[in-house]
């Protein structure tokens, strides 16, 4: 069976607060639990979630064997997230993975800079960066 690999990306202020909480509300679901470096680990039966503090961001990692699995833990993950952050969860875009955790982010990231979002779809704060 093929794993289902998924990756998302936030922007946030405080972000260790922010994982250690959202581990603290979810870890009554888990199977497991693990901390490995800068990784936390929250094991859902067929699936788990990975969240790590980056500097200014939490990057978030699902892996899963069945699509109801994959999407159960990404709406946990995101659901916390929002409640714990006081973010929006419209703001998480889930992107396809691959096996290097968070390697499909950084491409994302780098292209994203190659080339800009048209006008159309840069919210207001990426307009007065430039």
């Amino acid at each position: 069976m093929n794993e289902l690999l998924s990756e998302a990306c936030i922007k946030l202020s405080d972000v260790p607060a922010v994982v250690n909480l959202v581990c603290d509300r979810l870890v009554g679901l888990c199977t497991g639990f693990s901390t490995q470096g800068n990784d936390k680990s929250l094991t859902f039966g067929m699936g788990r979630a990975v969240l790590r503090a980056a500097e200014d961001a939490l990057l978030m990692r699902v892996e899963a064997y069945d699509m109801l699995t994959c999407h159960s833990i990404k709406a946990s993950v995101e659901g916390t997230v929002a409640e714990v952050a006081g973010t929006s969860q419209a703001a998480l875009l889930w992107i396809a993975a691959r096996k290097e955790p968070f390697a499909a982010l950084a491409d994302y990231a780098a292209l994203k800079r190659e080339r800009p979002a048209p006008d159309f779809m840069r919210s207001d704060n990426e307009e007065q960066e430039e």
